[in-house]
């Protein structure tokens, strides 16, 4: 028995079709996605306080998602990845909370960063929230330092942990 090679040809074409449109249709639902988050991102203030004020109240527990909403506003690049986080763990989105430090840091001043992994049709999509875009990879000047959301009692408790986390890496140098 022989087979058609055309009408095989036309079998693989009517799949691949059938592959790429639920592929695409995920692409769009990741897209409709974020597009929602990022406007409603884009609707809080970030509020700028006093060194003394921010050390207390950044990275709070009593800053829960739900607070962050009902304030309006952002402290910090840590809320808005936990209001993406928890958002997309209540749409079933598999998601990772990622914080990195920048290589550029000093002693006393570490600057660092939150970004969310998503998991969208078998591949992790790096989001930064606070620019409300999403990235190839993470910024080449950012090392890993947890992956979160880490829950901490105050910022100083977190600034601690990263001169910790810096200091380890500078004796292992």
């Amino acid at each position: 028995m022989r087979v058609n090679p055309f009408l095989f040809f036309v079998i693989y074409i009517d799949k691949f079709d059938e592959i790429c449109y639920a592929i695409s249709g995920k692409e769009q639902e990741m897209n409709k996605f974020l597009e929602q988050i990022f406007d409603f991102l884009a609707q809080f203030e970030w509020r700028e306080l006093s060194w003394d004020e921010f050390c207390r109240e950044y990275r709070s527990p009593e800053r829960t998602p739900r607070e962050i909403i009902r304030s309006g506003y952002f402290l910090g690049c840590y809320e808005p990845a936990l209001l993406l986080y928890e958002r997309a763990r209540e749409q079933n989105i598999p998601a990772r909370f990622v914080e990195m430090i920048s290589r550029k840091h000093g002693e006393e001043d570490i600057w660092a960063h939150c970004f969310i992994k998503l998991k969208f049709n078998g591949k992790w999509v790096i989001v930064d929230p606070t620019q409300r875009e999403i990235l190839e990879q993470y910024p080449a000047d950012y090392i890993f330092f947890s992956e979160g959301p880490c829950r901490w009692t105050s910022f100083n408790e977190f600034h601690e942990a990263q001169k910790r986390f810096i200091g380890r890496g500078r004796s292992g140098e």
